[in-house]
């Protein structure tokens, strides 16, 4: 049976409610994610749109998403055989994000921003309903997340000296998500 697991971090408190990150993947060797074609989850019915596809295989069809609450997660493992898989696993809060050294975060981001670019983010996106939200992190720096209709889209893994910097960094990314082209719509 094919393994999930996941990754998460507490980044904020949402009316005294804590709220989590967190990251939804396969957790197998490379032999057997090269058989996968894509992983199809299953989220609990109170997140909008609770069906997300997962293609890329090189983030072990990872999947962010954040929230309050832990649950479920039921996926459906395609593999390019054309046979299916149905998997469940156990989103815990308590796996710790594993720290990433500045050189892989960079290539990480850019993985997240491909995901991001779908559809909904870029429509959204122009029609002015995605936000961005910078916070103060515990060590002092700041940071910023992206939000959809349907709640947190993506935190980034930087963290920046000022709020300025913060800024310019939201600036980049609305620039690269408006100029992105929608190769998959994951929604």
């Amino acid at each position: 049976m094919t393994r999930l697991n996941n990754y998460a971090r507490r980044v904020e408190d949402r009316n005294g409610t804590p709220w989590f990150e967190w990251m939804v993947f396969v957790d197998e060797d490379k032999e057997i994610l090269e058989k996968i074609q894509y992983v199809e989850y299953l989220l609990h019915p109170t997140f909008p749109n609770p069906r997300k596809l997962a293609y890329d295989r090189e983030s072990r069809f990872a999947l962010r998403s954040a929230g309050w609450g832990e649950f479920t997660i039921k996926a459906m493992v395609h593999f390019t055989d054309g046979k299916t898989e149905q998997v469940k696993h156990s989103l815990d809060f308590g796996k710790k994000w594993p720290e990433i050294p500045p050189a892989k975060a960079k290539g990480k981001r850019q993985l997240v921003l491909r995901s991001v670019a779908t559809a909904t983010a870029i429509g959204e996106m122009r029609q002015g309903r995605l936000q961005f939200e910078i916070f103060k992190v515990e060590e002092g720096g700041f940071s910023f997340r992206l939000v959809g209709t349907g709640g947190a889209v993506l935190t980034s893994d930087e963290e920046y000296e000022t709020k300025e910097m913060c800024m310019e960094a939201i600036d980049r990314l609305k620039r690269s998500i408006l100029e992105a082209t929608i190769v998959k719509n994951l929604s």
